[in-house]
C-alpha cells in the first residue's frame, strides 16, 4: 500500500509520503494514517468502486455539518478512484488515550446541542446518504413518525424478513408499534441529527476537542442521536447531564431510548446478522 499511496500523493503534487500505519476504521472499509514531509492525513480505502459514492456523500454530509452547524470535523480533501480503489482522504486528528475530562463531555455536548439546534419544519434532507453500506431514504416528510416508519424502519425490516432474519411474529409486533409511535415522541421541530453516533465516530483530539466522523446526516428527531449514544455506550454520564441541563428533552425520554434505538439495531441485524435480535425482539416484546 505505502507505494500505491506514493503513486496517488504523486499525482496530485501532494506533499512526498514518508510512512503509513493501517488504523482501526470500523468493519467496512481500511483506514491509513499518512505522514508525509509536510503533514499528516487520515484516508479511508476501500476495495469497492462502488464505495466512491458512499466516500463522496460522506464527504459532501461532513461539510454540510460544519456549513450548517459550525461544529468541528476533520478538514476534507481529495475523494476520488484512483487505480481500482476508492479512497477519502482527510486530515488526520491526533488523539489521546488519556481520560476524557468533565471540560471533554461538556465541549461534546455543545457540538452535539449546536447540530440539533439547526431546525427544520419537515424531516429529512435534499440528499441521500448512507448508514453503513444501506442508502437512507431521506425524501421530506411532514411528520416525524411517518418519516421514521417509511424512511428508516420499513427498508431495514424489509431487508431483515427477505433475509430470513426477522419472522413474521416480531413483524406483527413491528406493525402494532407503527401504531402507537405518533403518540410516544413529543412534537418537536426536525433537528440536524448525526445519525450514527455511536463513540467510534467522535474523535477526541489531543488538546481535548470533539471532531464528527462517518456521519449519516438528516433532519430527524433529536433524540435519535442520544439513542444511538446511549446504546452500544462510551459516553460518560456527565454528557447526557449537561446536554439535558442545556437543551432539555421532554419527560420520558429515558423509557423513549428503545424505540430509537431500533433502527440502528436493525441495521446491525442486517450487517452482522442474529446477534442482535434478541435486543429488537425485547424492545418490541410488549406490542
Amino acid at each position: 500500500m505505502l507505494d500505491w499511496f506514493q503513486r496517488l500523493f504523486k499525482q496530485h503534487n501532494y506533499p512526498e509520503v514518508v510512512q503509513i500505519k493501517q488504523l482501526y476504521g470500523g468493519d467496512i472499509n481500511l483506514v491509513y494514517k499518512v505522514e508525509t514531509s509536510q503533514g499528516t492525513y487520515c484516508i479511508k480505502v476501500s476495495k469497492e468502486i462502488k464505495d466512491a459514492e458512499i466516500f463522496a456523500l460522506e464527504k459532501k454530509s461532513l461539510n454540510f455539518l460544519v456549513d450548517t452547524a459550525d461544529v468541528n470535523v476533520p478538514q476534507l480533501y481529495l475523494t476520488e478512484i484512483f487505480e481500482g480503489l476508492s479512497f477519502l482522504m482527510m486530515t488526520y486528528i491526533p488523539e489521546t488515550n488519556k481520560l476524557a475530562s468533565e471540560s471533554f463531555w461538556k465541549y461534546l455536548s455543545q457540538q452535539v446541542e449546536q447540530l440539533h439546534a439547526t431546525k427544520k419544519e419537515q424531516f429529512g434532507l435534499d440528499f441521500t446518504t448512507f448508514i453503513g453500506p444501506y442508502k437512507q431514504d431521506n425524501s421530506w416528510k411532514n411528520s416525524w413518525a411517518e418519516f421514521y416508519i417509511e424512511n428508516r424502519l420499513e427498508p431495514q425490516i424489509k431487508r431483515s424478513f427477505d433475509g430470513g432474519l426477522l419472522n413474521k411474529k416480531l413483524v406483527g409486533n413491528m406493525e402494532r408499534f407503527f401504531g402507537e409511535l405518533p403518540s410516544f415522541y413529543p412534537i418537536e421541530k426536525a433537528s440536524l441529527l448525526h445519525g450514527d453516533l455511536w463513540s467510534g465516530n467522535v474523535l477526541k483530539s489531543s488538546d481535548y476537542r470533539s471532531f464528527f466522523i462517518d456521519p449519516a446526516i438528516y433532519f430527524g428527531h433529536r433524540e435519535m442521536d442520544i439513542a444511538m449514544m446511549s446504546l452500544f455506550g462510551g459516553f460518560d454520564p456527565l454528557f447526557f447531564e449537561s446536554y439535558q441541563h442545556n437543551l432539555p428533552m421532554d419527560k420520558g425520554w429515558r423509557e423513549r431510548l428503545p424505540f430509537g434505538q431500533l433502527y440502528p439495531l436493525l441495521v446491525h441485524l442486517n450487517l452482522f446478522g442474529n446477534s442482535y435480535f434478541p435486543a429488537i425482539e425485547k424492545i418490541l416484546k410488549p406490542f
